[in-house]
C-alpha cells in the first residue's frame, strides 16, 4: 500500500500548519522529494504549475477501508499557497487491498 511505501498516512500534511499549507516551503518540497524518491522517481514530481505533486495515503489508513489514496495538484491560481479553501484537483489511485 503507498502508506506503507511513503512512510506516511498524508504525506502532504507535512507541508500544512493548522489550516494553511505553504507548498513551495522547503519541508514540504523536501517532504515530496522523499514521496517520489521512496516510489522509485529519481527527482520531485511537479506539476504544469511549479509545484509539487501531493500525496494523500488513505487506504488501510486508521486500520479500515475509508479511503482511496489520491494524488493531487494545487489550484494552480494559489500562488502554492493555501488556506482551508480545498479547491484542488486530484486522482483515486485504485485500492490495493481493499474490496
Amino acid at each position: 500500500m503507498l502508506k506503507d511505501i511513503t512512510g506516511s498516512g498524508w504525506s502532504s500534511g507535512q507541508c500544512c500548519n493548522g489550516g494553511s499549507c505553504d507548498f513551495t516551503a522547503q519541508n514540504c518540497i523536501d517532504r515530496m522529494t522523499t514521496v517520489a524518491t521512496s516510489l522509485g522517481f529519481s527527482e520531485i514530481l511537479m506539476d504544469p504549475w511549479g509545484y509539487p505533486y501531493m500525496f494523500d495515503e488513505n487506504e488501510m489508513e486508521g486500520g479500515n477501508c475509508g479511503g482511496k489514496d489520491r494524488i493531487w495538484v494545487v489550484d494552480p491560481n494559489s500562488g502554492g499557497i493555501r488556506d482551508n479553501n480545498w479547491t484542488d484537483y486530484n486522482m483515486s489511485i485504485p485500492f490495493y487491498l481493499c474490496p
